[in-house]
């Protein structure tokens, strides 16, 4: 396909590089998890990966979200 608003987005990774790597994760599971609704209602879970440097951890290149499992907790 030709349609480039088709294709995923490769998080961290600079539309100009020529030699581009792609790296999947898949959630399995996720366990114990804490309520974080305070106003009493069913929680919201989620995954927030963070893409950081090898050299500094500190440094994020990019930040991904998995899509909420609406009220799940």
């Amino acid at each position: 396909m030709s349609d480039t608003s088709s294709r995923e987005k490769v998080y961290g990774v600079d539309t100009s590089e020529r030699s581009t790597r792609l790296l999947r994760i898949k959630v399995i599971r996720a366990i114990d998890l804490q309520r974080r609704d305070f106003l009493g209602g069913s929680g919201d879970p989620y995954v927030k990966v963070l893409l950081q440097t090898r050299e500094n951890r500190n440094q994020t290149i990019d930040i991904a979200r998995t899509r909420t499992i609406p009220k799940t907790l």
